[in-house]
């Protein structure tokens, strides 16, 4: 049979508990009379004992106190030896004594009745001869401390008790609950969160028992729960190295329905702290990084400072270390950047802002070196160089920047030889002849372009082919301007056609190119000003059409294009002007109402950027004003007539106004006047 105790623990029934069941009273060795007490001390006169606690007391100290004595009176004759003896004889008295005797008799054996017997001391029991009731009593009394060892203890002592005992139904039914209560406390370590301890104590279960049949289950349960903890406890750490604060948050929660007491407080309480300080300590990371960014020393140095303060206990740790590394290269690289611009004392003033904390020691003491060897050789000279190769060489193989140094070395190895053979160059060049320039540059192309003066041998070539071009081109530029000198077409097609003799690309070919432009636009002004000059000669004439024509022979590409251009821009204006202007006056000419209103609206088209602009508002108003002058004529013989004239006036006239006035006036006219009221006539 299985038993399941995952979400409820287990509680023997009450009925079965040790100490509570029902069973035969327990078989005590009765303990041994009580000693006879000594007699109390007897009380001074005039002086009452205090009243006992018990009553057996009270009455012995009634039979042994005398009677008090008589009241003090006058003084009386001595009796007689009969009459003192004469108190036997009453029946009274002894019948008194009688009842004090019964009474003390009673109150003694009640006392000893009821006095509690005095209780086995379990350990110095001698268990061979001890009773089943004697062993059960012990048992309750270990069971009930509720440990593992004396619930053991406990189920060993009654063991022992033969099968046919009389007893024997209530000791299986005890060592069953001690051995459920053994695995009771099995789980409460495990609730506790101490795994392997749970498991010692459940195994610490007699095989013999029933209740050992549910240990391998229970542990299976409990180490299924504790990996399900454990799982997740994992998924946790690998989210925060992930930098997944909020998957990490999500999964802690799963704590929450672990079944197991310290999972589910403990530990969950242990992973909300974490994660709390790992989202800080993400946010301090990228705070540094993108201080890092910036790329500057100042931004360097306050990056450092905010990663120093994650701790090596943080999950942000291994990256906030490797953080630290990138910046102290990213320093390295600022350092060798002002290097490789020539800047000596800004390298070094890098190097120096870098923290110990970093780490860098052996490493800014190599570069150091190596900035120093770099500044000697940036002189230039052979002596220079093999200086600087000396200084490289100090770092061994165990330095960090042992392999920068020798590739430096490599370096000026090489520019010694390259300094060899441009100085050779140099002095072949001296003289300044083609052929001496020519034979410099085969000196100079001696040097591989990966070799560390190719740079500054390609820039000599550069000068001395320079050279031999300015000094096979000059005679062929000078030969063009002399052609060019006359000024006449002809002479100028000859000039351009010299100095095209120059290659492009070669020294002399834009200044060859510039001269060919000027004295092309030359040659194509004369030919295209005829052309232009008859076309301004149409536009003045008022043919702007023709103009227009004319103008548009000079080609796209030729000198005076752009002049010619703007002219045909103009003339088109005034051309889109003119055209509904000049229909607005042949249209007005006819003098009727429908014509100035037409020529008005014709005119009204001509746009505002045209220069015939003015000259249509002009022409607008004066119609305008023309327009009133019928309407006012028409008012004396038709107002109607006259106000459906008048308002034809357009907005913005300057006869706009005074047309609403007058319209104003001839509605107010055409107005019925009223009649005036009628008296009544007089009564006669």
């Amino acid at each position: 049979m299985t038993h399941d105790r995952r979400k409820t623990r287990y509680y023997p029934p009450q009925a079965q508990r040790p100490m509570d069941r029902p069973s035969r009273p327990v078989q005590l060795p009765r303990p041994a009379p009580p000693l006879p007490r000594s007699p109390l001390p007897q009380p001074s006169a005039g002086h009452r004992s205090p009243p006992s606690s018990h009553p057996l007391q009270d009455l012995q100290h009634q039979i042994r106190q005398p009677p008090p004595p008589p009241p003090l009176a006058s003084p009386a004759p001595s009796p007689t030896p009969r009459q003192r003896w004469r108190w036997i004889r009453n029946w009274q008295v002894w019948g008194t004594v009688a009842v004090l005797c019964t009474t003390g008799t009673g109150l003694l054996a009640a006392a000893l009745l009821l006095k509690i017997p005095a209780l086995p001391n379990c350990p110095a029991i001698f268990w061979p001869t001890a009773s089943a009731s004697l062993r059960m009593y012990c048992a309750d009394i270990a069971a009930n401390k509720r440990t593992v060892d004396d619930l053991l203890e406990a189920i060993q002592l009654v063991e022992s008790l033969p099968d046919d005992h009389p007893l024997q139904q209530e000791i299986q039914a005890s060592i069953e609950t001690w051995s459920m209560m053994i695995l009771d406390l099995g789980d409460e370590a495990f609730q506790a969160g101490d795994l392997e301890e749970a498991i010692a104590i459940a195994e610490r279960i007699p095989a013999h028992l029933a209740a050992h049949d549910l240990v391998d289950d229970q542990v299976q349960d409990w180490q299924r729960i504790w990996s399900e903890g454990e799982t997740i406890y994992r998924a946790v750490e690998t989210a925060l190295r992930n930098q997944s604060y909020q998957e990490a948050f999500r999964t802690s929660n799963q704590l929450l329905y672990v079944e197991n007491e310290y999972w589910r407080t403990v530990r969950h309480e242990q992973l909300q702290e974490i994660i709390t300080v790992a989202r800080k300590d993400g946010e301090i990371l990228g705070e540094a990084q993108r201080l890092a960014d910036r790329g500057n020393p100042d931004s360097l140095v306050e990056a450092i400072q905010l990663v120093q303060g994650i701790g090596s206990t943080s999950y942000a740790y291994d990256r906030a270390q490797a953080l630290l590394k990138s910046i102290g290269e990213d320093f390295l690289d600022l350092a060798q950047a002002a290097l490789d611009r020539e800047d000596y004392e800004g390298a070094i003033a890098i190097i120096e802002r870098i923290p110990d904390t970093i780490n860098l020691g052996e490493e800014a003491q190599d570069f150091l070196t190596i900035a120093s060897a770099q500044s000697q050789a940036w002189r230039g000279t052979a002596l220079d160089i093999e200086s600087a190769i000396l200084q490289a060489q100090r770092l061994r193989r165990d330095r960090p920047l042992y392999s920068r140094a020798q590739a430096l070395i490599r370096q000026w190895r090489l520019e010694l030889q390259d300094v060899a053979r441009i100085d050779t160059a140099r002095q072949v060049a001296r003289p300044g002849t083609v052929s001496d320039l020519r034979a410099a540059i085969a000196e100079t192309q001696m040097i591989p372009d990966g070799n560390p003066r190719a740079g500054e041998a390609q820039r000599l070539e550069s000068e001395w082919l320079s050279q031999i071009q300015r000094i096979e081109d000059q005679p062929i530029l000078d030969q063009a301007n002399q052609l060019a000198q006359p000024g006449t077409a002809a002479a100028l097609q000859q000039a351009i056609a010299t100095a095209q003799q120059i290659q492009p690309g070669r020294t002399l070919s834009s200044t060859a190119q510039d001269r060919i432009a000027t004295w092309t636009a030359q040659v194509q002004r004369m030919e295209d000003q005829p052309i232009l000059d008859r076309a301004r000669q149409l536009a003045n004439a008022g043919d702007w059409r023709g103009a227009i024509s004319t103008a548009q022979q000079i080609t796209e590409g030729r000198a005076l294009r752009s002049d010619a251009q703007a002219e045909v821009t103009t003339w088109r204006n005034r051309l889109e002007g003119q055209i509904p202007l000049q229909d607005a006056y042949a249209i007005a000419s006819s003098g009727t109402i429908s014509g100035l209103v037409a020529a008005i609206q014709l005119a009204d088209e001509v746009p505002s950027s045209n220069s015939s602009r003015s000259e249509a508002d002009q022409m607008i108003n004066t119609w305008s004003y023309q327009l009133l002058n019928a309407a006012e004529q028409q008012a004396v013989v038709d107002l109607e007539n006259a106000i459906a004239i008048a308002q034809n006036v357009p907005p913005r006239t300057e006869a706009y106004a005074a047309a609403q006035l007058r319209i104003q006036s001839w509605r107010q006219q055409l107005q019925p006047v009223p009649a005036l009221p009628t008296l009544p006539e007089e009564s006669q």
